[in-house]
């Protein structure tokens, strides 16, 4: 009786030494778990931070753009509108230095110039001039062969004549004989042409 205790007892303690070491390992492998589960969320957690920081950083970009383009824009419509003032300033004082111009003695000289481009321009062998009312004095017969005998040195045989018309400005306009054709050397045309070259020049320099 006493034998069967005795094996009784060393069943049973084999049953819980078992049973301890089973719980044993099942808790060791539940804690690997455990820690490998909180590496992972650390890692995946580290990485959605890393995203919303680069997602706030290339939104931030995004606002800073736009603010200096809006700046940038702001600041060159307010360069166009001083560079438009300063145009008409200029483009005022240099109408009123032609006016003044035509007083002078060497006028006659530049209306010379102002036909022989218009003779340049036109490809004809007859022009008619219509000159401004001080143009047409200055524009006598003696003048106007001077003016076609110089063509003729510049290669371009040219007849020469004073239409009925007048300008109401400074300057001359130049017509070919059958009507087709002209070239406007008046003040205000030759304003405008100089107002385009310099209003891109201005572009230019402005970028």
């Amino acid at each position: 009786m006493a034998q069967e205790n005795t094996s009784a007892d060393t069943l049973r303690q084999e049953i819980l030494e078992r049973s301890g070491a089973d719980s044993k390992g099942l808790i060791d492998q539940a804690e690997s778990e455990a820690a490998r589960i909180r590496a992972e969320a650390g890692a995946e957690a580290a990485k959605f931070q890393e995203e919303l920081l680069k997602k706030a950083a290339s939104q931030a970009e995004a606002v800073r753009k736009r603010i200096l383009s809006g700046v940038h824009l702001e600041v060159k419509k307010q360069h166009l509108q001083v560079m438009e003032e300063t145009l008409s300033k200029i483009f005022e004082a240099v109408r009123k230095r032609l006016e003044a111009f035509r007083k002078d003695k060497a006028y006659g000289a530049f209306v010379d110039k102002l036909v022989l481009e218009g003779i340049e321009a036109l490809d004809s062998s007859e022009i008619r001039i219509v000159p401004g009312e001080l143009e047409r004095v200055l524009l006598g017969k003696d003048r106007l062969a001077g003016i076609e005998k110089e063509a003729e040195n510049r290669k371009r045989k040219v007849s020469l004549s004073l239409s009925d018309q007048t300008l109401a400005e400074g300057g001359v306009v130049m017509v070919s004989a059958d009507g087709r054709t002209r070239f406007d050397n008046s003040f205000s045309a030759r304003m405008r042409r100089y107002q385009g070259e310099l209003r891109m020049t201005a572009m230019k320099e402005l970028g």
